[in-house]
């Protein structure tokens, strides 16, 4: 699963400091390179993560609607269909991705 933030070790090791470059109540937050590369690669991430919900939305939206089609289906014609994907091999995935 891919790191979506800035974990909690990372904002402990940040340091806020008031300093020259700070003006009135500003203070200024100081890092190391790694912490800026990581934040910077944190950031990146962001489209794909939204991607990947997009499709979990679709994957989700689709095994709906496919409920709802079952639904209409004579139960005789469903339990033939189990017993042959059961036959075949084809066990129900009930795992989460």
């Amino acid at each position: 699963m891919p790191d979506l933030g800035v974990n909690n070790q990372t904002r402990c090791e940040m340091t806020t400091q008031r300093g020259p470059g700070a003006l009135g109540d500003e203070v200024m937050t100081s890092m190391t390179n790694q912490q800026v590369e990581k934040l910077l690669a944190d950031v990146n991430g962001e489209s794909a993560a939204i991607a990947d919900l997009a499709g979990c939305l679709d994957r989700i939206k689709a095994a709906q609607a496919a409920k709802e089609m079952l639904a209409t289906l004579p139960a005789a014609q469903v339990r033939a269909a189990l017993e042959a994907r059961r036959t075949a091999g084809i066990k129900l995935d009930r795992r989460p991705r």
